[in-house]
């Protein structure tokens, strides 16, 4: 039969885990990616991870693993860019901190990773069939005789 002493440590140590739990921390990652246009499509990785605000031009997603990501940004009537963004961690990432700032730390961590605008150019107007041709035969003219 535990003693009232032993209960005690018991049910302090109880309360102790309770309250870390209750007050672990958290690191949310985030990939902000800015478009121009805005409302264009982002693919990270291969994935649709939606489109940039309408209005502003932004999309934050959040991400778990630090990282290089392969960033596709497209939009109608524009050539699309495509960008390998490192995600590098945080000083506050790397081992041992991480442990404290993922499960001690009494607050949330936000960590924003920024790349440089995707500005998209715009595609020009094709080529006339007739012009195509003409740069066709002069290639293959200036291949033969040069």
């Amino acid at each position: 039969m535990p003693t009232a002493r032993t209960r005690s440590k018991l049910l302090r140590s109880a309360l102790a885990v309770a309250l870390l739990s209750a007050s672990s921390a958290c690191v949310e990652r985030r990939l902000i990616v800015r478009t121009d246009p805005p409302g264009a499509a982002v693919y990270v990785d291969g994935s649709l991870v939606g489109r940039s605000d309408p209005e502003e031009g932004s999309l934050e997603v959040p991400f778990v693993h630090y990282g290089t990501r392969r960033v596709v940004v497209r939009a109608a009537g524009r050539y699309p860019e495509r960008r390998d963004v490192e995600l590098a961690p945080p000083w506050y990432q790397y081992f041992p901190l991480g442990f404290f700032s993922e499960l001690l730390w009494p607050g949330t961590l936000v960590d924003r990773h920024e790349p440089a605008p995707f500005v998209l150019a715009p595609r020009g107007e094709p080529a006339a069939p007739e012009e195509l041709e003409r740069a066709a035969e002069s290639y293959l003219g200036g291949g033969e005789g040069g």
